[in-house]
């Protein structure tokens, strides 16, 4: 009865030992946090040499099949896309510009991208599901 008392109790403490270190590893590694991405130009939409980001040309007849707007869409008819620019009769915008911040009373450039991206109807990685705004 000695002996398998002393196994189960060097097993007790292995265990015990074992969930110590696997707690103590899962703590470190959930207080990093999820790496957090976000794309430069909304989905489809494409990067010119400058940093902007240019609205795809669409060839397809249902343009919500794009992601996108046509160059001349509301989203480019309004004065308020911040830092609109027409490319080669397409439309864009920089997506460093610094009136992102203050676009419908945002609290911060990500969240003035959101509203935008979501008031126009347009798929942003990283921008469209950000959810602290």
């Amino acid at each position: 009865m000695d002996f398998h008392r002393t196994v189960l109790l060097v097993a007790l403490v292995i265990l015990i030992i074992s969930l110590i270190l696997i707690g103590t590893f899962y703590k470190k590694i959930t207080d990093a946090g999820y790496p957090y991405t976000q794309d430069i130009c909304p989905k489809l939409w494409t990067m010119d040499g400058s940093g902007n980001c240019l609205n795809p040309s669409c060839t397809e007849s249902d343009k919500s099949k794009c992601n996108a707007l046509e160059a001349g869409g509301s989203w480019a008819n309004t004065t308020n896309t911040p830092g609109y620019i027409t490319v080669a009769s397409n439309g864009g915008f920089n997506p460093n510009d610094s009136s992102w911040e203050n676009y419908n009373s945002a609290s911060s450039t990500i969240c003035g991208k959101k509203s935008w991206s979501l008031e126009n109807k347009v798929d942003w990685n990283g921008i469209s599901t950000y959810n602290p705004c």
